[in-house]
């Protein structure tokens, strides 16, 4: 579904869309500059090949990156797209990493106009490995 690359464990579809504009504004949680970075870079050579929306002359949709221990173990993150904003939340850095990758798939396959989801992710091995 939407091409995103691991899976995600949950994925809940809800109805409308998100416009966003070429540069959307990215508020991060101090401790996650790194991070919302990342992002700009990535959904900046993604958006930048989107055709054009009605929001691009106006202040967008706001993403916001945010530390939530809560959401589960170490790299695990929470994305929720709604009608008006993005909240990305992470057990720590690496799962707001995690959840950006995520965010920059389905702006690649989406283009400017996100479907409104929300996505729960987390590893399923305690360990990350290949096999040849």
């Amino acid at each position: 579904m939407y091409g995103l690359i691991p899976l995600p464990l949950q994925i809940h579809e809800r109805k409308g869309r998100l416009a966003l504009p070429a540069n959307p504004l990215i508020e991060a949680a101090p401790g996650l500059e790194a991070e919302r970075d990342l992002l700009q870079g990535w959904l900046r050579s993604a958006l930048d090949k989107a055709p054009p929306t009605a929001v691009d002359s106006v202040p967008g949709p706001a993403i916001r990156l945010e530390l939530d221990p809560s959401v589960g173990a170490s790299e695990a993150y929470a994305l929720s797209i709604g009608p008006d904003a993005v909240l990305l939340r992470g057990a720590d850095a690496a799962g707001v990493a995690r959840g950006a990758a995520t965010l920059y798939q389905l702006a690649l396959s989406e283009g400017r106009e996100l479907p409104c989801l929300d996505i729960a992710d987390a590893p399923r091995f305690a360990w990350r490995g290949f096999m040849l």
